[in-house]
């Protein structure tokens, strides 16, 4: 599992690492410029936008979608947040056969 910070202009590695470790140590964090970040999220339809200040306030506005690749780098799944683990384990297998999930 690869979590793409939404904020790295103040995600640090240390916040994510802590973040990520509430649910599992293998999980990884990852970012980047976040035009990048917006333009990948976009393209299998995760809404995202750059951060904002508005009011005094700080604004972060992403999606909870959870896709999932396949071989060719392209999203084949894409799971709503809540979705139950089990849903998304079974999702994997075809996925590493090359095929689309479910």
């Amino acid at each position: 599992m690869i979590m793409v910070a939404p904020d790295p202009a103040r995600d640090t590695p240390q916040q994510m690492r802590t973040w990520l470790d509430q649910f599992a140590p293998a999980f990884i964090g990852a970012t980047g410029p976040i035009d990048q970040i917006v333009a990948r999220a976009r393209a299998p339809g995760i809404g995202i936008t750059p951060p904002v200040t508005t009011d005094g306030g700080y604004q972060v506005t992403h999606g909870a979608q959870v896709p999932a690749y396949g071989r060719e780098a392209q999203a084949r799944e894409i799971d709503d947040s809540g979705v139950a683990p089990a849903a998304i384990a079974q999702d994997i297998p075809p996925l590493l056969a090359g095929s689309d999930a479910r």
